[in-house]
């Protein structure tokens, strides 16, 4: 049996996005960005769907990082309870 081969990603591609996002962050309106986010907290910390301020975060060019740090902030972090 042949072995699979191994996946390799040159850094050179992660380098590149990162390059990426920080142009996207530098064009992008930043007060936009935080108004989006916010929104998406507050959605988060009630009852509103938050679909709909995921989507305002999207067209405001928030990275999915900054969406899910959003809602981290709100919900917090699952852990997995230990079973003995």
């Amino acid at each position: 049996e042949e072995p699979f081969p191994i996946l390799y990603i040159d850094q050179t591609v992660g380098d590149e996005q990162v390059a990426r996002v920080a142009g996207l962050k530098g064009r992008r309106d930043n007060a936009a960005v935080a108004a989006a986010l916010a929104h998406l907290a507050e959605a988060a910390r009630g009852t509103e769907n938050v679909m709909h301020p995921i989507l305002e975060c999207t067209r405001a060019y928030a990275t999915l990082g900054e969406m899910c740090d959003a809602l981290r902030a709100v919900w917090g972090e699952y852990e997995e309870a230990p079973i003995f």
